[in-house]
């Protein structure tokens, strides 16, 4: 087996084979100025985010993961109650915590504002090419010396990472690392940002993985299910669009499951399967025995959890997953599943008495209805949206032509999108890069 590496390429290099040579074979890959022709390349720089973005709007917290004790190499929970966030603007930000090395104050998961997603256009190969896929594009704004700490996503999509300013370092490691990881649910609980720069790099290459640098204008592809550790090298902002996510990666997901990493490893090979195409007779056989075991009748979610649970580290062994641990490390199992169980109070996963069946798994989401084309007509009329900008945003945020091209979830998603303040018309349209 090939020794994992994330490959580098230039913008010029992205082709109609992206898909087959890095989406479907989930090989990690910097492309460096994807970005540098399109008009968000003039906030590469802190004075042209200033002009270009300063008044967008952003909420300002605590990173969310810093209800972990850090200062120790391994998970320590804290009693610290994280403050309220606060809405302000990127200039408000810039201002009050931009400049503060190891500050707390971040902007994580903010959907992206009209003010970022008029100012460049998604690569083609984001773009959905079935019913099944949908986009999720996200913002993330925080000082020098943050990071985001090591982990795996859950909902199965593959993640384009795109940086605006500042640099970010990334340390990628396949489903296969996970033992050195020390695994806790979807966390691993070895702290790479309290590591010396020499040990973390000695302890990427000794767990399997691979390191790299983004800078304004590159963006990183980041397959699903990869552990990732983010760090930031100084004062940064980049976006994610969230793409590709097929219809048997998308029911193992955090949408029906819990995971860890014996779901991670049995989940990870259903994102090579292409846009349109069937699962393989193993992994038919895997979806059936995990569908039988989710029809079954349970007396409690907490029941339907454990017999999940067990299903996935079933599979995980008989497929010959599980490699031996490092011995200096052990299991965290009972601590994951006693948090996991203590976790079903604020979701509605593990119902007893849901059920589904391949055919359902593959029934793409209806269109969106009359009702909601009518509101988001109104929607975006009182939003004072003009058609490039309606174009525009569409476009990036959905990878669609046309209100009535949404289907009934990604309306929903655009009506909540339009009576937000990310949704807000932008003051000024963004100059060409020629004009500048």
């Amino acid at each position: 087996m090939a020794k994992f590496h994330i490959a580098e390429i230039t913008a010029a290099e992205v082709d109609d084979r992206f898909w087959e040579k890095y989406v479907l074979a989930r090989q990690p890959v910097v492309i460096r100025g994807i970005y540098a022709d399109e008009p968000l390349a003039e906030a590469a720089t802190l004075d042209g985010a200033r002009r270009l973005l300063g008044q967008m709007p952003v909420l300002i917290q605590d990173e969310y993961t810093r209800q972990i004790d850090y200062t120790r190499k391994e998970f320590v929970e804290s009693e610290e109650k994280p403050p309220e966030p606060k809405l302000g603007t990127l200039d408000e930000y810039l201002d009050g915590y931009g400049t503060q090395e190891a500050s707390r104050k971040v902007v994580t998961e903010w959907d992206l504002p009209t003010d970022v997603l008029r100012s460049f256009t998604i690569p083609e190969f984001c773009r959905p090419t079935t019913d099944h896929h949908s986009l999720y594009l996200h913002s993330f704004i925080a000082g020098p010396q943050n990071w985001a700490h090591l982990h795996f996503d859950m909902d199965q999509r593959h993640v384009l990472l795109a940086q605006i300013f500042g640099s970010k370092g990334v340390a990628l490691f396949p489903p296969s690392s996970s033992p050195w990881l020390h695994p806790f649910g979807n966390f691993g609980s070895i702290s790479l940002q309290v590591m010396e720069p020499e040990e973390r790099r000695r302890f990427v290459e000794l767990a399997g993985g691979a390191y790299t640098v983004i800078h304004p204008t590159d963006a990183v592809y980041i397959p699903p299910l990869l552990w990732h550790y983010l760090d930031y090298l100084d004062l940064g902002a980049s976006f994610n669009v969230r793409f590709g996510r097929n219809p048997y990666s998308k029911f193992l997901s955090v949408e029906n499951f819990l995971a860890d990493q014996y779901l991670q490893a049995v989940a990870e090979p259903f994102a090579g399967i292409a846009p349109g195409a069937e699962p393989s007779a193993g992994q038919r056989a895997v979806l059936e025995e995990v569908i039988g075991a989710f029809n079954k009748d349970y007396d409690s979610r907490h029941d339907k959890y454990r017999a999940m649970r067990q299903v996935f580290r079933d599979l995980h062994k008989s497929q010959g997953l599980t490699p031996e641990l490092p011995l200096f490390l052990f299991p965290l199992d009972e601590e994951t599943d006693f948090y996991d169980e203590m976790r079903l109070n604020s979701n509605f996963l593990y119902r007893p008495g849901v059920r589904t069946s391949l055919e359902q798994i593959a029934t793409p989401e209806p269109p969106a209805s009359p009702a909601q084309l009518q509101s988001l007509d109104k929607a975006v009329s009182a939003a004072d949206y003009g058609p490039e900008l309606l174009e525009k945003v569409l476009f990036n945020k959905f990878g669609k032509d046309s209100l009535a091209g949404l289907d009934r979830e990604e309306a929903s998603r655009m009506l909540a999108f339009l009576r937000s303040p990310n949704g807000a018309r932008p003051a000024a349209a963004p100059a060409a890069r020629g004009d500048r």
